[in-house]
């Protein structure tokens, strides 16, 4: 192989590498959502209510309605802490916080309490340990938790693969060694 196929080689599988790569990231998540369904004491269903919720880490305000069914949906949501706030004449105020993460729909479901307007019902809600609405799986790892992890290379790829759900791809020599800049110790 001359000098200039080599060459010709090597930019190919780099434009091969960057494709791939751009088609990936075009496929990751990078926001929440905040689902629930607000109901009386009774347990029915109170339509056209207004469903505030603030990013308390941004100062950003998000208003949602609720449907015919009582349920409120607000996609496209920051990671983070968010305080959810409904009111509505003849109950209680309700306010509670909630954590918002990637690709993960957090559930919180209101229950207004008859009562004045100047009563207030204040609620913690911890993220749900699983997702119940679809069937993946994902993680997102802190860079404390990152930093705490007993990997000792340091190698990314090794890291991936620590986490649940993945597995090493069985493509051997997919990748040339002068390519894998981490030197995985699979090959």
């Amino acid at each position: 192989m001359t000098k200039k196929n080599r060459f010709i080689h090597k930019l190919g599988a780099l434009l091969f590498l960057l494709l791939m790569i751009s088609a990936t990231a075009v496929g990751q998540a990078v926001f929440g959502n905040i689902t629930g369904t607000v109901t009386d004491p009774s347990g029915a269903a109170i339509p056209d209510l207004v469903v505030s919720i603030r990013d308390t880490e941004h100062g950003i305000d998000y208003e949602t309605k609720t449907n015919s069914s009582g349920n409120f949906t607000q996609t496209h949501l920051i990671s983070g802490r968010y305080d959810i706030h409904v009111s509505a004449p003849g109950f209680a105020e309700f306010t509670t916080a909630s954590v918002v993460q990637v690709d993960v729909t957090t559930r919180v479901d209101v229950q207004l309490q008859i009562g004045a307007s100047t009563s207030s019902i204040t609620v913690n809600v911890e993220a749900p340990i699983m997702k119940t609405d679809r069937a993946d799986v994902s993680t997102s790892l802190t860079s404390d938790e990152i930093e705490k992890l007993p990997i000792l290379d340091r190698n990314l790829f090794n890291l991936m693969i620590a986490l649940p759900g993945t597995a090493r791809p069985n493509t051997v020599g997919a990748v040339s060694l002068a390519e894998d800049q981490q030197g995985d110790p699979c090959r």
